[in-house]
C-alpha cells in the first residue's frame, strides 16, 4: 500500500510540473461545426501548401477542434473533407513563426446532396503492413477472414504458430493477447475457448507488436497480438448481423449481432457473439521404450470430439460530460460449456507390463463463466487535447472454471481377453479467480513535437484450485479419494508498476525513450502437500527506439526493449492431470520468470519492401511439454520448467506488389536461428536449428463488388524445446460478393484445401525415442452472410485498461 502511495505521489509531482506548459501548443487551430453549430467530430483537416500539396493532416476531436503544431513559415490553405458535406477550402493563411498562434473563426460545413447511405467506400488496405518491426494484418475486408473465429485468424498470422492451446511467435513462447489494447486475462484452454467464441466479423485488424512502448505491461516476452475490433465515428445508430455455417469433419455455427448508438452526449455500444458445434482431433504416437535390453514398441491412437457452446456479450457506454471530461463503463460476460470425449487405445509389442493393449475412454465436462466490469474516466486539460489524464479500473469476477472427468481403462492381452480388472477413476477440478486492477495515465504534448507519458498501476490477483482424484472401489462401487493426487492450491499475486516515456521528433529523426518499473509479490501454497513459498522481485524495463526517414521512400528504425514472462497460476499448480494411465502432465511451483532482451532493426522502402533483423536473449526461458519417461512402467509425464538461456536471431523480408490493377500480391519470407541451453531431466541439454517459413497472398478484385483471395504458407522443420516438428503447409481460398452498397456481404471460403496443416513431431533425446501426428479439423468449407446498417460499428473510446493479469488466467 505504501508503495502504491509513493508511486501516486511521484506521478502527481510530475503532472504538476508538466501541466504548466499546457498553453500555446498550436500554430494554427480552429473548430468545425455544421449549420446548427454542432461540432463535426473525427473528420480530416488538411493543411495544403500553395501548390496544393499536403503539408500536414489532422483529425478533429470530439468537440470538432483541430490543431496544427510546429508549422514552418509559409502560406497555407485549409481543406476539410467529410462524408455528407461539401468540401471546404479556406482563404490563404500566412503563418510567421514569430507569431505565437493563429486561432481561426469557427468553420461551418454545408450539407451535400448525398447521404451516408448513398456513399460506398472501396478503399483497399494493404493485407499486411510493416512499421518499426511490428506487423499489422488488415482482415476487415479479407474474404478469407469471413466465417472464421479469432482463434483461426491468429493461427494464420505470419510468423505465428498455434499448436492447441500454445501460441508462439518465431519460436518464442510467452505471447500476450490483447483486444483493443486490453490484454486478456486468460491463458491455456480458457483463452482458446474465448478466442473461438469471438467471430472474425468483429475484427478490423490484428497487430503483432514486437516492441511495445513503456505504457504496456512488461509481460509478453514473445510479443503482443492485439486484435482491433471494427469501429466508426458516425453519429446515430449502427450495427449488424452475421452468421456462418462451417463444415469440416463435423459442422459448426457461429454468428452475432451488434447495435450501437452515438449521440452528442452518450455513446452506447454492444456486441453479442455465439459459437456452437463439433470439432474433431486425431492423435497418433509411436514410442520405443528400452528396458533391460528389451525394446517395447507402443502404438497409441486416439481421437477427441469437442462439442462446445460459447457466448460472448459485450456492453458499454461513454458519457461526454462536457468538453473536458468523459466517463465510461464496460461489461463483458462470457459463459460457456464444452463436452470433450477422448477415445483411444495403446497397443504394445509385448506384455512386459502385464497386458498388450490399453483401451481408454475419457469424457470431460467443462463449464465456465468469466465476468469483467470496467469503469474509466478521462479529463482533458485543454480544448485541443494536448494534456490528458486517464483513469481505469477493472474487476474480474465472478470467474469460475469447472472440470469433471471420468476415466475408464481396460487391459487386454494378446488373446483379446482382459488380463486384469478394469481401472476406473474420476477427477473434479474447480478453479476460481478474482482480479482488481487500476491504473492512472498522464499524457502531454508539447510544442516542438515533444510528447510525454507517465502512469502507475496496481493489480491484485487471487486464484484457487480444488482438485479431487477418486478411485472406484470394484467391490462396493463407491469412489474413494486418492490422497496422493488430490490437491488444493492457492495463488496470490500483487504487481505495482510505474512508467515514464518521452517521444521527440527532430527533423527527419524520431526518438522514444521509456522506462517501466514493476514490483511483484507472489505467494503460492499447496494446502494438501504443504508446498508453499513467497517470492518478491523488483525489475526495471527500458524501452529505446530511433527512427530515421531521410526521404519519403526510405525509413529506418532501431530499437531495444526488455520484457518479462511470468508463469501463470496454471503453470505453478503442481497437480497431476491425466490423459490416460500411461500419459499425464503436471505443473511446477518453483518456476522462475523469464527475462527477454530484444534488439530490432527495420528498413522499409516505399512502404512496399520491408527488411527486419532482430536478436533476442532470454534468461530462464520457460519451456513446457518436455517429457520424463519411466522405462519400467512405460509411463510418461509432461513437465514445465526453466532452461538456462535461449538465443534467437530472426530475419523477415516482406514485399507487396500490384501486378495489375485487379491483382495484388503480398509475399513474406522469414528465417530464424534458435539456440537452447540448459538442463533437461538433470542432464545438460543444447539444441540449435535454423527454420524458415514463407507466405504468399493473392487478392483479385473482379469488377467493383467481387473479391477473390488465395493464400498459402510453408514452414520448414523447426525446433520446439526438446522435440523437432516436421514441415507444415497449407492453402486456403475465398470469394466475397458485396451487394446493396456493401451492406450485404456473401462469402464462401475453403480453409486448408489439401488437409496439410497438421503437426508431426519427433524426439530422440536421452532415453526417449518417439514420434507423433496431430490432425485438427482444419479443412473446412465456410458459407457466411453479413448485413450492416449505419455502415460500421460505433466508435468505442480508447481506454488504457488493466488486462495483463487476464492473459494469465486460463480460459
Amino acid at each position: 500500500m505504501n508503495k502504491a502511495k509513493t508511486l501516486s505521489t511521484l506521478l502527481i509531482l510530475v503532472l504538476s510540473v508538466f501541466n504548466n506548459h499546457a498553453s500555446a501548443q498550436c500554430a494554427i487551430s480552429g473548430k468545425v461545426t455544421d449549420s446548427l453549430s454542432a461540432p463535426v467530430s473525427f473528420i480530416t483537416v488538411a493543411l495544403l501548401k500553395e501548390d496544393s500539396s499536403i503539408y500536414k493532416g489532422e483529425f478533429t476531436g470530439e468537440d470538432g477542434a483541430f490543431c496544427f503544431s510546429k508549422t514552418d513559415k509559409a502560406s497555407y490553405i485549409i481543406k476539410i473533407s467529410a462524408v455528407g458535406y461539401t468540401n471546404y477550402y479556406s482563404e490563404k493563411i500566412s503563418y510567421d513563426s514569430t507569431t505565437p498562434s493563429i486561432k481561426l473563426n469557427d468553420i461551418v460545413l454545408k450539407k451535400s446532396g448525398v447521404t451516408l447511405a448513398e456513399v460506398t467506400i472501396n478503399t483497399i488496405k494493404d493485407p499486411i503492413e510493416f512499421k518499426g518491426g511490428n506487423i499489422t494484418v488488415n482482415v476487415e475486408d479479407s474474404p478469407l477472414a469471413v466465417g472464421n473465429t479469432a482463434y483461426d485468424l491468429i493461427a494464420r498470422l505470419p510468423g505465428v504458430m498455434v499448436e492447441g492451446d500454445n501460441i508462439s511467435i518465431q519460436g518464442k513462447s510467452g505471447v500476450r493477447v490483447y483486444i483493443n489494447d486490453r490484454v486478456q486475462q486468460l491463458s491455456g484452454p480458457q483463452l482458446t475457448n474465448f478466442l473461438r467464441s469471438m467471430s472474425a466479423s468483429m475484427i478490423e485488424k490484428i497487430e503483432i507488436i514486437n516492441n511495445p512502448p513503456a505504457r504496456y505491461d512488461a509481460a509478453g516476452g514473445a510479443g503482443i497480438i492485439n486484435l482491433k475490433t471494427k469501429r466508426i465515428k458516425i453519429t446515430g445508430p449502427s450495427g449488424g448481423l452475421n452468421y456462418t455455417f462451417s463444415q469440416g469433419f463435423y459442422s459448426t455455427n457461429n454468428g452475432g449481432f451488434s447495435f450501437n448508438y452515438k449521440g452528442k452526449k452518450i455513446t452506447f455500444f454492444s456486441n453479442t457473439g455465439f459459437y456452437e458445434g463439433l470439432r474433431r482431433q486425431e492423435n497418433n504416437m509411436e514410442n520405443h521404450v528400452t528396458y533391460n535390453g528389451t525394446t517395447t514398441t507402443m502404438d497409441q491412437k486416439s481421437h477427441e470430439i469437442d462439442a462446445g457452446r460459447y457466448l460472448t456479450i459485450d456492453l458499454g457506454a461513454d458519457w461526454y460530460v462536457n468538453k473536458t471530461n468523459t466517463v465510461g463503463v464496460k461489461a463483458q460476460i462470457v459463459p460457456g460449456h464444452a463436452t470433450r470425449t477422448y477415445n483411444g487405445n495403446t497397443s504394445m509389442s509385448d506384455n512386459s507390463i502385464g497386458y498388450n493393449q490399453l483401451l481408454y475412454n475419457r469424457p470431460v465436462s467443462n463449464n465456465w463463466l468469466l465476468c469483467n466490469f470496467n469503469v474509466n474516466a478521462e479529463h482533458v486539460f485543454d480544448t485541443l487535447g494536448t494534456t490528458k489524464l486517464k483513469f481505469s479500473t477493472d474487476y474480474y469476477g465472478p470467474y469460475y472454471d469447472n472440470y469433471n472427468a471420468f476415466y475408464q481403462n481396460r487391459f487386454i492381452g494378446s488373446d483379446g481377453i482382459d488380463t486384469m480388472e478394469a481401472k476406473t477413476f474420476k477427477t473434479t477440478n474447480n478453479l476460481g479467480v478474482t482480479i482488481l486492477a487500476s491504473r492512472l495515465d498522464f499524457e502531454k504534448s508539447f510544442k516542438n513535437d515533444l510528447s510525454f507519458e507517465a502512469g502507475i498501476k496496481q493489480s491484485n490477483q487471487s486464484a484457487w484450485s480444488d482438485y479431487t482424484f477418486e478411485n472406484k472401489d470394484s467391490l462396493t462401487g463407491n469412489y474413494i479419494a486418492d490422497s496422493i493426487y488430490t490437491n488444493r492450491f492457492k495463488y496470490n499475486e500483487q504487481i505495482s508498476s510505474a512508467y515514464i516515456s518521452m517521444d521527440k521528433q527532430y527533423k527527419k529523426f524520431n526518438f522514444r525513450a521509456g522506462l517501466r518499473a514493476e514490483n511483484t509479490n507472489i505467494h503460492t501454497e499447496s494446502l494438501t502437500n504443504s508446498i508453499k513459498y513467497n517470492r518478491q522481485y523488483l525489475n526495471v524495463f527500458p524501452n529505446l527506439s530511433a527512427d530515421f526517414n531521410p526521404d519519403k521512400n526510405n525509413s529506418l528504425s532501431l530499437s531495444y526493449n526488455r520484457r518479462i514472462n511470468r508463469p501463470d497460476y496454471n503453470a505453478f499448480n503442481p497437480f497431476r492431470s491425466f490423459n490416460n494411465l500411461l500419459s499425464s502432465s503436471e505443473g511446477n511451483p518453483y518456476l522462475l520468470p523469464t527475462y527477454d532482451n530484444n534488439f530490432n532493426f527495420n528498413y522499409v522502402y516505399k512502404r512496399k519492401i520491408s527488411n527486419n533483423l532482430s536478436y533476442s536473449y532470454l534468461q530462464n526461458p520457460i519451456q513446457g511439454g518436455y517429457i520424463t519417461q519411466n522405462d519400467s512402467t512405460k509411463e510418461t509425464v509432461s513437465h514445465i520448467a526453466n532452461l538456462r538461456q535461449l538465443n534467437i536471431i530472426r530475419y523477415n523480408f516482406f514485399l507487396r506488389q500490384e501486378i495489375k490493377k485487379w491483382w495484388t500480391v503480398s509475399f513474406l519470407a522469414g528465417a530464424y536461428y534458435i539456440d537452447y541451453n540448459g538442463t533437461v531431466n538433470g542432464l545438460e541439454y543444447t539444441a540449435q536449428a535454423i527454420p524458415w517459413y514463407t507466405r504468399l497472398t493473392n487478392i483479385f478484385t473482379i469488377k467493383k463488388n467481387t473479391k477473390i483471395e488465395v493464400s498459402g504458407f510453408y514452414w520448414s522443420p523447426w525446433l520446439g524445446n526438446t522435440t523437432v516438428f516436421q514441415e507444415r503447409m497449407g492453402l486456403s481460398m475465398a470469394v466475397k460478393q458485396s451487394l446493396l452498397n456493401n451492406s450485404l456481404n456473401i462469402s464462401i471460403s475453403l480453409n486448408d484445401a489439401f488437409f496439410t496443416e497438421q503437426f508431426r513431431q519427433k524426439s530422440d533425446i536421452q532415453n526417449q525415442n518417439w514420434s507423433s501426428y496431430e490432425a485438427h479439423d482444419s479443412r473446412r468449407l465456410n458459407i457466411s452472410l453479413s448485413y450492416t446498417f449505419g455502415k460500421i460499428k460505433a466508435q468505442q473510446r480508447d481506454t488504457k485498461e488493466n488486462d495483463e493479469e487476464k492473459s494469465r488466467l486460463g480460459h
